[in-house]
């Protein structure tokens, strides 16, 4: 892969596979051609079975390209290209198909691959929104609790190879749950030659920072359950 200097990976806006529950996305940041990314090249590669290409369904156009069938959704505009699932037990297949697309477009030029998670997850407090909004009040920040509150934290974390954003709040899923929202954005330096094998760097950074969104999640859950009790 050839690398390029400008690229996000953050959470675009996208239609969600239902039901809608957790999400595993895997983002590739770069100069994307999105005419080529039909439902039938994905079937042509081997990243789609005959069945499951005759139950996909998108919308397809010179600047974006979107489809979805019951297992992952893709998406993908010029300057960036997503595949996501809402089922844990799909997590190793759309591995599978970034790392394929990725040797077939081995000569498209990328800036960074994104490994983002939204959970959400069962506290035993009866509202989340309380315990954020009585942590950030009681920071003696100027923040009060007149009229009708909320509280939703984001934080950053810059590091030497990689950057860390993470937003926690309330779930829409019912008062008790925690939102949480982890995308790790890894940028790309290229190789002596100029191209990355972004295959396996796919598998390393989804592995490592889906597991470490699994135990950051389970913290924060014991977290907020202790804050409660305080």
């Amino acid at each position: 892969m050839a690398e390029t200097t400008e690229g996000t990976t953050e959470q675009e806006e996208t239609p969600p596979l239902k039901p809608a529950k957790h999400e595993w996305r895997i983002v590739v940041a770069g100069a994307m051609d999105p005419r080529q990314h039909h439902p039938f090249w994905y079937k042509t590669i081997g990243c789609l079975s005959e069945e499951e290409f005759l139950r996909t369904a998108g919308v397809l156009t010179p600047v974006h390209a979107q489809f979805e069938n019951r297992i992952y959704a893709i998406a993908c505009t010029p300057d960036r290209w997503d595949i996501w699932t809402k089922e844990p037990e799909h997590i190793e297949r759309i591995q599978q198909v970034a790392s394929r697309v990725f040797t077939k477009l081995y000569e498209v030029p990328v800036a960074a691959i994104g490994i983002n998670t939204v959970r959400h997850l069962k506290t035993s407090v009866p509202s989340v929104r309380g315990v954020l909004t009585r942590l950030i009040v009681g920071m003696g920040l100027g923040f009060t609790t007149e009229g009708k509150t909320d509280a939703i934290v984001t934080f950053v974390n810059r590091l030497e190879k990689s950057e860390r954003n993470y937003a926690i709040g309330q779930s829409t899923a019912s008062e008790e749950t925690l939102y949480l929202e982890c995308n790790h954005h890894h940028p790309l330096g290229g190789s002596a030659t100029g191209y990355i094998d972004l295959a396996p760097e796919i598998r390393k950074f989804a592995e490592s920072d889906w597991k470490f969104a699994d135990r950051f999640g389970e913290e924060m859950v014991a977290k907020i359950n202790d804050l409660a009790r305080d």
